[in-house]
């Protein structure tokens, strides 16, 4: 009797675990910055590289000022990068998108995030990075969300603002605009493989 307790026991455990087994899982399999003019540089580091449906994968992007004179920096809504996303063209002039996830947009009142989308005030905010300083924001991709592999941009949020930050010296009359904070390249692996 025990035996066929045992059986039922372990091809209901089977059973109840197949449709889990199909899930698709993601790693960052790299990541880079973006060296930028005047000594400032962006730095993107893979923190935790594996991504699934249950557990977000991290990265950290830093700005770090070089040169020996403060440099200012501004971004829309969130200081430094704004808000970010991955971007990735899936065939032909099809472009996916997303969202990356980071607790500095749950620090301002200007940024609204809603299982139905995204919306922010738009306001410029402008803070000074002193010399030898660098600024480090940590965030997530949602696996639940990653609709894309391969090389993927991250890039500002809104498609109508694509500016990721400007940034500005003293010997600067004017404002030097980012586009692409760098880049991550991300594989797809089935558990079923």
């Amino acid at each position: 009797m025990r035996r066929r307790q045992y059986l039922a026991a372990a091809t209901a455990g089977i059973v109840g675990t197949a449709g889990c087994l199909g899930d698709t899982e993601y790693t960052i399999t790299a990541a880079s910055g973006t060296s930028l003019s005047d000594q400032l540089a962006v730095t993107v580091d893979v923190i935790d590289g594996g991504i699934t449906v249950d557990s977000n994968g991290i990265l950290t992007a830093t700005i770090t000022n070089n040169r020996t004179r403060p440099v200012t920096i501004r971004a829309r809504d969130v200081w430094p990068f704004g808000l970010l996303m991955l971007e990735a063209e899936k065939e032909a002039n099809v472009i996916s998108t997303t969202l990356l996830q980071s607790a500095s947009y749950g620090q301002t009142d200007r940024v609204r995030i809603t299982n139905t989308g995204v919306s922010a005030e738009n306001d410029h905010v402008t803070r000074s990075l002193a010399a030898g300083e660098s600024k480090t924001v940590s965030y997530e991709i949602d696996g639940g969300r990653l609709t894309a592999t391969g090389t993927m941009d991250i890039k500002s949020y809104f498609e109508s603002y694509p500016i990721v930050f400007d940034y500005q010296t003293a010997s600067m009359s004017t404002w030097t605009s980012v586009t692409q904070v760098g880049t991550v390249n991300i594989s797809e692996r089935s558990l079923l493989s």
